[in-house]
């Protein structure tokens, strides 16, 4: 660098000016002499910010005369000097500018209100750190931590953000063409950058301007404050049913009197604190939805979380509503990306928004452009509910597990009033003088028709108004639930093929359900029974083909296509598996029965042997009988499985591996266990027992190129 007043030609090709003020300018900014510690060599190219007596009128000089927004210990920056001799939104200092402070050259000015531009000594993706005063200038600002010509990185360069450093979007330092005095109006720090205080979100974010009380700004919106009163009558609800038992359980010891008034004053405890705390959740929880992304923000006291998804990686867009949010006209959105993440960092969750709303996310969030192959749209309705498919429910396997819980609940509530042995004793008065077996089948089939009451109601809430139809730009809607409304959609460019379950109950009736195999499946909380991908529910048989048909857009369902058998020894094995089976609980009860020399052991060990053993037989039979496997178009197709039949048709492209297995018995009968690998539903469908040759020809069939270096021709 040049001494003061000397010649030297600016960085940049322009000609000076002089101007009077202890140095020369440039056609942009200025070059001043050196300080005490001054360093020779090219000058730099960029602004001079000064107040009163060579500082920012803002800043505060810091240790080796840096300013409070200074460089780190190894970094050196610019100075920046506005037209007119005055830093961008500063009034000049009384009698001009001072001379330069000791230190390093441009090093200990901090400046009010201006951001460095993208000159060379600024870096355009610096990351800023303050905050934003009220009127947009910030008030502690420097070049960001690029080098400029002549500096190093410094340690903090490479490492940290400068303290109080905002770049612009554009230009703003001197000779960008701001006018006298004007101040930093660029846009927030782009996307990347954070501030100080503030949590780097998806986006940027500078504290005090992405969070306010009228909603944070453009676009954001806030969660419905009704949600409070849908949640106060959900925890009463649920504190009705633990108040009983805990005044029963206090009635002994304080009272009748004592043990209401307590129960009550700990039920209006909860429900009010848990009002209060859904009102404040929904007044400092906000969302937006912008270009790129979908953004949550919510602080709740001293947390503060923020969290965001990119909207191309938006898989679906599920509204649920139960009977209290219902009856405000409100859902709750779930926004998923279809990652499988072990947590919920995959879905953002809107609780509860108006219905209306909720609508208008999920066609803004599903818009997509529409398929250019020209294929004929079948759009509109594809399945309605018809209150014929209800006499499926009582078969389904949740009648007997309805049944077991409705006993248990009988026993735990009679115990509750303390009335459990009279129970049990009026069942035994009941019974006195009937067979022990008769005993065992009456109560079985008691429980057994309880739960079939059970899973009749269970389905009719459940699938109650369902509607499956297919709307334009290619997303399938299933719509259904009679207390719980729930609106499911999956994208058809996701969908890998469909998958048709039958269960063994509803398999003796003729019927069917569907389910679909698709990518970015997001299964939230309420779903327990796999209804998250189930396209249709249990329905004669030949409606599911038509509606799986309809679905893949294919003339003829691929489920029902002929399938190549499995050899015979593939029945062997299972008829092995089944009668072992059911004979070791039979071993067990007769070897427990003599050691201990109790008859009534080795009388059950002979009851569960002639049960068992002909059931197993059957079962294993079916098994063999529903193997099979084939090629139907652009199908694969692989059906197994005996209490649960499962047939599977999945696009051959959407094939991404096959794994062969083969255990030592497989090997000596000349069997092989095929795993097709995809990224859709499951993950990975089993084609079981098939004949060595015939399996492998199979796979290299159905994906050509995929499994062929791994397989040998046999002549």
């Amino acid at each position: 660098m040049s001494p003061a007043g000397g010649e030297a030609p600016g960085l940049d090709g322009q000609e000076r000016a002089p101007d009077g003020r202890g140095g020369d300018r440039l056609g942009r900014g200025a070059v001043h002499g050196p300080g005490p510690r001054g360093l020779d060599g090219p000058e730099l190219d960029g602004a001079e910010l000064r107040g009163p007596e060579g500082l920012g009128p803002d800043a505060a000089r810091g240790p080796e005369g840096r300013g409070e927004g200074g460089f780190g210990p190894e970094e050196s920056g610019p100075e920046e000097d506005h037209p007119e001799g005055r830093g961008l939104s500063a009034a000049p200092a009384p009698g001009g500018l001072a001379p330069d402070a000791p230190g390093r050259p441009g090093v200990g000015r901090g400046a009010s209100g201006a951001a460095a531009g993208p000159g060379p000594a600024s870096s355009a993706g610096g990351s800023p750190s303050g905050a934003f005063p009220a009127d947009g200038v910030p008030s502690h600002a420097v070049p960001s931590a690029g080098p400029g010509p002549g500096q190093g990185p410094g340690p903090r360069a490479a490492a940290a953000a400068p303290s109080g450093a905002v770049p612009s979007a554009g230009p703003c330092a001197a000779g960008s063409g701001l006018p006298d005095g004007a101040g930093v109006s660029g846009p927030v720090p782009s996307e990347g950058s954070s501030v100080s205080g503030a949590v780097p979100s998806a986006g940027a974010g500078v504290r005090g301007a992405t969070w306010a009380e009228d909603g944070g700004g453009e676009g954001w919106r806030r969660l419905d404050r009704r949600t409070s009163v849908a949640t106060g009558a959900t925890g009463a609800g649920f504190a009705v049913g633990a108040a009983v038992p805990a005044f029963l359980g206090l009635t002994g010891p304080l009272g009748a009197v004592a043990a209401a008034l307590l129960v009550a004053a700990a039920f209006l405890l909860l429900v009010v604190c848990g009002i209060a705390f859904e009102y404040v959740r929904c007044g400092r929880t906000r969302y937006r939805v912008g270009g790129e992304r979908v953004e949550l923000q919510s602080r709740l006291f001293v947390l503060d979380r923020r969290r965001s998804l990119p909207r191309d990686r938006i898989r679906s867009v599920d509204l649920t509503a139960p009977l209290p949010l219902r009856l405000l006209g409100l859902v709750k959105v779930s926004i998923g990306t279809g990652e499988s993440t072990g947590g919920s960092e995959s879905t953002l969750e809107l609780h509860a928004v108006r219905r209306a709303e909720g609508e208008r996310l999920r066609l803004e969030l599903l818009r997509r452009a529409p398929s250019p192959d020209g294929a004929t749209r079948r759009d509109g309705e594809l399945a309605a509910f018809r209150p014929a498919w209800i006499r499926y429910a009582p078969v389904s396997f949740a009648a007997p597990l309805l049944g077991g819980a409705a006993v248990g609940a009988v026993m735990q509530v009679s115990e509750w009033f303390g009335l459990q042995g009279e129970v049990i004793h009026r069942a035994e008065e009941l019974f006195r003088e009937t067979p022990v077996v008769w005993i065992v089948v009456t109560l079985a089939a008691s429980a057994l028709l309880v739960g079939m009451v059970g899973a009749l109601a269970l389905w009719v809430e459940m699938w109650w108004g369902f509607r499956l139809e297919r709307e334009p730009g290619g997303t399938l809607r299933v719509r259904r639930g009679l207390l719980t409304a729930r609106s499911l959609s999956i994208e058809e460019r996701r969908l890998r093929g469909v998958e048709l379950v039958e269960p063994l109950g509803v398999r003796l009736l003729g019927g069917a359900r569907i389910d679909a195999v698709a990518t970015g499946l997001t299964q939230g909380a309420e779903d327990k029974h796999d209804t998250h991908k189930s396209l249709l529910p249990v329905v004669p048989r030949a409606v599911a083909e038509d509606v799986a048909a309809r679905v893949l857009r294919e003339p003829a369902a691929p489920t029902g296509s002929p399938l190549v058998r499995h050899p015979r020894a593939a029945r062997g094995r299972r008829l092995r598996w089944a009668v072992g089976a059911a004979l070791l609980p039979a071993l067990v009860l007769t070897v427990l029965g003599a050691a201990l020399e109790v008859p009534a052991l080795l009388y059950a060990a002979g009851v569960t042997g002639a049960v068992l053993v002909p059931c197993g037989v059957a079962l294993a039979l079916d098994a063999y009988r529903n193997l099979g496997h084939g090629i139907s178009g652009g199908y694969l197709v692989a059906r197994s499985g005996a209490l649960r039949r499962s047939t599977v048709a999945l696009q051959r492209a959407g094939v991404i591996g096959w794994t062969v297995r083969q255990s030592y018995a497989q090997r000596r009968a000349g069997l092989v266990t095929l795993t097709a690998t995809t990224a859709a539903g499951d993950g990975a469908y089993d084609v079981h027992d098939a004949d060595q040759g015939e399996g492998l020809r199979f796979a290299v069939s159905a994906v050509p190129g995929l499994l062929e270096p791994f397989v040998e021709p046999v002549e």
